[in-house]
């Protein structure tokens, strides 16, 4: 017989699956089909019909579970599962700098840190989740350990009289609410809003690490910006300077160029040394959310990462591997990039403004068509190419 799953991501997204299913099936048993087709990392969840939970011992037919009934699937955070699977890594590889262990979390559950500390409603870095078990873990120059529980004798310290804690504005805890935003140069997308617990004392570079964090937003480095009233705020100046107080709204946008991803891409480098192609694109998808080609395609070049890596200065590709070197050689633009740059400069020119919404619109209801109509079930609609008087434009998301 067949199922239907209504499925709640750690993104707060629900996502529809078709499963066929046996009626001698049990609880346990779908459980863990539905977490292979949709990334979980949380051990607990719930499988419900009706708005009543079934027992994980039980059979889909002693449920009452039958041919064409919808199903809800929800996971249960904690950050106490979050804490042990993370220890766990630690345990089988001893120390290992934070970005490795997100990577190594990444590749074993499917999901990135940054994604499952959303869920839990944690705006963080996974050193700031870390920090908060000092019993259990140790930061120390980036590196995660875990930290011997043996209790150690310490000496008796006299008691110290504590003074008043003063009341100024700058420890004050503001509630805001940030507008994300990335420009590229086929335009402005992926705007989304996000709230944030911030401390007034906290600067504008505090806050856009907390924003990149949250959201893993690509090209969020030196390019992005934070504005306030209209005005772009230097990284150094503290919220309460600008004036911004609890319930403020603040816009993030973060500029996507060749040159920011250079820089990102040299940063990961310069911290791991020599990495291949495929180790290179994933670190740069678990610190950014997406991996290096997909943020290459995001630009509107034509070309793969292997071929940006070799024009580019500062890249040396050798044997599969990519280093630093400031000897790299430089290689001229491909010539299908070349080739489409007119057609986006007249797309831009010949597109009136609600062109982007028009589009969306069509392909979500085609999307919609195709779940009602047909067996396939569409779980997202993602722009990519397109077609100038019937010539394919490759990488070219959004042009007539």
């Amino acid at each position: 017989m067949k199922v239907q799953v209504n499925i709640k991501t750690l993104a707060s997204e629900t996502v529809t699956i078709g499963l066929t299913v046996a009626p001698e099936d049990d609880v346990q048993t779908i459980k863990e089909r539905v977490a292979l087709l949709e990334p979980n990392p949380f051990p607990q969840s719930d499988l419900s019909l009706a708005g009543a939970k079934l027992p994980e011992g039980k059979t889909l037919a002693a449920c009452g579970v039958k041919d064409g009934v919808i199903l809800d699937f929800e996971a249960k955070p904690s950050e106490d599962a979050l804490a042990s699977q993370l220890a766990e890594l630690l345990t089988s590889r001893g120390a290992l700098p934070t970005e490795e262990l997100g990577l190594l979390y990444t590749l074993k559950h499917g999901v990135t840190v940054g994604v499952v500390l959303q869920a839990l409603g944690k705006h963080e870095l996974l050193g700031d989740f870390l920090g908060k078990f000092s019993k259990r873990f140790s930061v120390e120059g980036g590196q995660a350990k875990l930290v011997d529980e043996k209790p150690k004798d310490l000496p008796a310290r006299a008691p110290v009289a504590l003074g008043k804690i003063p009341e100024d504005a700058a420890v004050q805890a503001l509630d805001i609410v940030v507008d994300v935003a990335l420009e590229l140069p086929a335009g402005r997308t992926r705007g989304e809003e996000l709230s944030l617990r911030v401390g007034a004392s906290d600067t504008v570079g505090d806050l856009k690490a907390m924003v990149a964090a949250a959201i893993l937003v690509p090209f969020a480095g030196a390019l992005s910006a934070i504005a306030f009233g209209g005005k772009d705020l230097p990284d150094g100046e503290r919220l309460s300077e600008a004036g911004v107080g609890d319930g403020a709204r603040l816009a993030f946008t973060a500029h996507g160029s060749e040159e920011a991803l250079s820089a990102q891409l040299r940063e990961i480098l310069a911290s791991r040394g020599p990495l291949s192609r495929v180790d290179l694109d994933n670190l740069y998808c678990c610190r950014y959310g997406v991996g290096a080609g997909e943020a290459l395609r995001m630009l509107g070049w034509g070309e793969k990462l292997s071929a940006f890596l070799q024009r580019h200065p500062g890249f040396w590709l050798d044997g599969g591997h990519v280093s630093l070197s400031e000897a790299a050689p430089v290689v001229p633009p491909c010539a299908a990039a070349v080739a489409n740059r007119p057609y986006l400069d007249l797309h831009e020119e010949l597109c009136a403004d609600d062109f982007h919404a028009k589009v969306a619109e069509g392909v979500d209801a085609l999307a919609a068509l195709l779940s009602d109509g047909t067996f396939l079930n569409v779980r997202r609609a993602a722009p990519g190419g397109a077609a100038v008087s019937g010539t394919g434009v490759p990488g070219a998301a959004g042009a007539e």
